[in-house]
Parts: structure tokens; C-alpha cells; sequence
């Protein structure tokens, strides 16, 4: 007599996986066929096997949308987003599947997105009134780091801001607030204002420190890319002191050895190449940024990056026309990310408005305001466009 096999743990929540995928077929089989109430009663029997499978609930969504019961599909979409939350790491998987099953109803897949805005706008608001309690207890470096996080969610602008300058005043922050003050002017992004301010990690230094007690002895520090910049600061500083006024940059004599120095360093670290970059131009050594900036190789992840960089330094130089081409091959660019994009589109549009071709700089605006209404001072720079172009008529 053939003995009975017994079903491992492992098998039986496969086989629940693999009744809940047949549900989902026969739910997607009736849909195409038209018989939505048919089609609702599988996806929702699938999902009684597996609650946590994002594809289902977007599939759910989709079966109500067609039903016409927006509000049930619209709470689908957001329970997908709560899922799809969970597994992060498949976000653009999910959001390309979101995206082709939810084409024909745009009110339902903004639902999803208006889920994620809200539990962004909570983390934001739990972050900032963590970081007033760190802040309370004397842990400047985490409260700056949390302020920081809740800025680049764009969420709780208000508070986070006020938080990042009161640190930096508190501080004493010099370069920090000449940053901050950049941003305020639109002349620096919110990426950027977030990696320039953030607290440097002093890991190194300590340990440096602990070595050099160990052993009794003046072990000397060695001298990172941050203490390159901050001699060449003091170099220029030193100028403007002698000159008794706001002198204009120049190259301290000696400058090349710092930058031979960093150049073993920079050739296998683009990230602190573009670092380098951003402080020297900081400090009005601009065509010495530059050269940083293109010295970024192209097929690294980095490059779109680099040669957005250097069209908003060529454009913040008063540079406009040689801007135009690196912002132009800068959005031409398929890595390029969602945040530099729209970076890119301002700046682009910020460009023609300088050179005066309203129509191409409408253009650019109006896309950008597709992908992020609230970006920047985007409102006022449209009015002004579009005030411009009507008088031209």
C-alpha cells in the first residue's frame, strides 16, 4: 500500500500562492469578457488567499474602476500603495504595473499616490518634532539630520527650515547659512542645500584621535578633501583681509598641489569630485569647478549629475548661453533621476528666460508643472513668462 505524503510547511503556503494566481486569471479572463461582477468576486476570493500582494489590490482597483464605483476602487489603490510600501524595493515594478492597469482611470491611480503624500506627510511631521526633542536634549548633529530628512520630503517646508537655520546660527555656521541663504534665492537646489549642510561624520577623526593617544605620540591627521577646500578658503580669505574689501577670487599660488594631491583620490570617487566642485565654486573659482565637473567620466551613474551641475553653475556665472547646451544634453539623459529632472527643466527654463525665447521657455515650465506644481518659485517665473509672450503679441 503506497504510503500517504505528507505536505511540508514550506508547500502550503505555495499552494495557497498558486489557488490565489488561478482566482486572479479567471478574475482577469471574466473582466475581458465583461462580466465585472464575476470578475470582482475572483480577485476578491485571490485576495482572501493573499492579502499581500500589491498586484491584486491594483488589479482590485481596476475591476471596481470598470464597475464605476470609484470610491471602493480608489480605496483598493490605496491599500496597494500600503503594501507596495513594504516592499520598497520593487516601487517602479509596481508603479509601471500601476500605471498600464489604471491608464483609462487617472482619478483612481491618484489615489495610490495621495496615500503616499500622506504617510510622507506624517513621517515628516514625526521627524521635526523629533528632531525639537533631540534638539532639546543637546543632540545638534541628529536633530539637524532629522530636520534635513523631513525638508526633502517637501511636506513640512515650514518647521524644517526654521529648524535647519536655527541650528546654523546656533552654530555658527558661516558657510552653512551662506548655503541656506543661496537656496532661499532659488540658486541652489533642495538636494543640494541637504548634502552641503548635512553634519559631517566625525568617525574618522575620532578614531584618528584615539590612535594618536594610544600611542603617545603627535600621529598627524590626515588631511581629507574637506581640509583641502578649508585651506583654500583661508588662501582667499587672506586676500580679501590684505585688500581691506571683497576681493575677487583668484587662484592661491600654490593651489596645484592641492589639487594633485586630490586627484588620486577623485579619480575613483566622482561623488567627491562633484563635493569638490560645488565648494570651489562657492568660493568663485569657477572655472576650476568646471573642470571638476567635466572631469566626471560619462558612463558613470554620476555624469547627469555632473553636467547638470554644470549647467547651473554656467547659468549662475551669467553664462547663459554656454549653460544652454550641457542643460540640453543634461535632460537628453535617460539616468537621469526624477528630482534632477525637474532641476534641469527649471534651470533650462531659467535659461532661455535669459536669453529671451519666451516660447521655449514656457515650454520647459509647463512640463515641469506637470511633474511638480510646487516646485521652487515656479508660479511667479510662469507669470512672468506669460506676461512676457503677451506683451510680444
Amino acid at each position: 500500500m503506497p504510503s500517504k505524503k505528507r505536505t511540508t510547511k514550506t508547500e502550503e503556503p505555495n499552494r495557497t500562492r498558486e489557488a490565489a494566481a488561478r482566482f486572479a486569471d479567471a478574475a482577469r479572463l471574466s473582466l475581458k469578457e465583461g462580466n465585472f461582477a464575476e470578475a470582482r468576486k475572483l480577485v476578491e476570493d485571490a485576495l482572501s488567499l493573499v492579502n499581500d500582494s500589491p498586484r491584486l489590490y491594483v488589479f482590485h482597483a481596476r475591476v471596481l474602476a470598470e464597475m464605476q464605483l470609484p470610491d471602493e476602487a480608489k480605496a483598493a489603490a490605496r491599500q496597494a500603495f500600503d503594501w507596495v510600501e513594504r516592499k520598497s524595493d520593487r516601487y517602479h515594478e509596481y508603479r509601471a504595473y500601476l500605471e498600464k492597469e489604471l491608464i483609462d482611470f487617472p482619478q483612481v491611480k491618484e489615489a495610490f499616490f495621495e496615500r503616499g503624500q500622506e504617510i510622507e506627510r506624517g513621517k515628516a511631521a514625526a521627524d521635526v518634532e523629533e528632531a525639537k526633542q533631540l534638539k532639546k536634549g543637546g543632540d545638534v548633529a541628529g536633530a539637524m539630520n532629522l530636520f534635513l530628512k523631513a525638508l526633502a520630503t517637501r511636506h513640512q517646508d515650514g518647521p524644517a527650515l526654521t529648524g535647519v537655520e536655527k541650528i546654523l546660527k546656533e552654530t555658527q555656521n558661516e558657510k552653512g547659512l551662506r548655503y541656506f541663504d543661496s537656496f532661499r534665492a532659488g540658486q541652489l537646489s533642495r538636494k543640494d542645500l541637504i548634502t552641503l549642510v548635512a553634519p559631517e561624520d566625525g568617525a574618522a577623526v575620532e578614531a584618528q584621535e584615539e590612535k594618536r593617544s594610544e600611542l603617545g605620540v603627535d600621529v598627524p591627521r590626515e588631511q581629507t578633501l574637506g581640509d583641502l577646500v578649508a585651506e583654500i578658503e583661508r588662501e582667499l580669505d587672506g586676500d580679501a583681509v590684505t585688500a581691506g574689501k571683497k576681493a575677487e577670487p583668484k587662484v592661491p599660488a600654490d593651489f596645484s598641489k592641492f589639487r594633485k594631491r586630490a586627484e588620486a583620490t577623485l579619480k575613483s570617487d566622482p561623488t567627491s569630485r562633484i563635493d569638490l566642485a560645488i565648494g570651489y565654486f562657492e568660493m568663485g573659482l569657477n572655472d576650476v569647478a568646471y573642470e571638476e565637473l567635466r572631469a566626471v567620466p560619462e558612463n558613470h551613474a554620476l555624469f547627469p549629475r555632473a553636467r547638470c551641475l554644470l549647467g547651473e553653475f554656467l547659468l549662475r556665472a551669467d553664462e547663459p548661453l554656454k549653460a544652454l547646451p550641457a542643460l540640453q544634453d543634461c535632460l537628453r539623459d535617460s539616468r537621469l533621476s526624477n528630482d534632477e529632472s525637474n532641476s534641469v527643466r527649471y534651470h533650462l527654463a531659467k535659461t532661455y528666460v535669459r536669453l529671451g525665447d519666451w516660447p521655449r521657455a514656457l515650454v520647459e515650465i509647463e512640463a515641469l508643472e506637470k511633474n511638480d506644481p510646487a516646485y521652487r518659485d515656479l508660479r511667479f517665473l510662469k507669470t512672468e513668462i506669460v506676461r512676457a509672450l503677451e506683451g510680444k503679441k
